[in-house]
């Protein structure tokens, strides 16, 4: 009887759901605010914010037969990555638009000014530049990394929920750091040469 009460997993909802497909509902009651609020931080657009987050839980809901978890690859792990693809992919997609709808009339947009100023562009080409080093990072770092940047978890509850101590959380953001920052370091050399 305790069994019945004891909400399902992430995973174990995820495979039901290839028999029973209204059993997927309750995954994306679980993750859709919070794949709302991570998509408006990337596109800043609550309609292309809803568009992503609708996409994401198709390719969940698509992609979960293939799924399988794994030491360091959790349930939300893969989903968050799935979202991130999704904004960054709906994001390119939509800056491809507007330098279309630009070029086509160029004397119209002389006279209309630039609704997003160049730092705001900046700004969302390092975040973008600092989620593709992030995705490049080994797991175990990319894991923790998430979990205290972009869920706002505490190190402390993040070492409990790993079973490990805080001084090892501790040292795995800051090898994270490194290796930012060497992919940083790569990519201005390599875009310099290319100048």
């Amino acid at each position: 009887m305790e069994d019945m009460d004891k909400p399902s997993s992430d995973v174990e909802l995820l495979r039901d759901s290839a028999a029973r497909p209204a059993v997927f509902e309750e995954i994306v009651n679980r993750y859709q605010r919070a794949f709302v609020r991570k998509a408006m931080s990337i596109l800043h657009d609550e309609d292309d914010a809803y568009d992503v987050v609708q996409e994401t839980f198709v390719r969940i809901y698509v992609a979960g037969k293939r799924f399988e978890e794994r030491e360091g690859a959790s349930f939300s792990s893969w989903a968050y990555t799935v979202l991130v693809n999704q904004c960054y992919t709906a994001y390119r997609k939509r800056r491809r638009k507007e330098t279309v709808s630009l070029e086509a009339v160029p004397e119209f947009a002389e006279t209309v000014p630039d609704p997003v100023s160049a730092d705001l562009m900046e700004r969302r080409y390092a975040a973008d530049q600092a989620m593709r080093m992030l995705s490049k990072l080994p797991v175990l770092l990319r894991r923790t990394v998430e979990q205290h940047f972009i869920d706002g978890m505490p190190q402390k509850e993040i070492a409990e929920k790993e079973g490990v101590s805080h001084g090892t959380i501790r040292q795995r953001i800051h090898r994270a750091k490194q290796k930012m920052r060497e992919a940083h370091l790569e990519l201005a050399y390599v875009t310099s040469q290319i100048k």
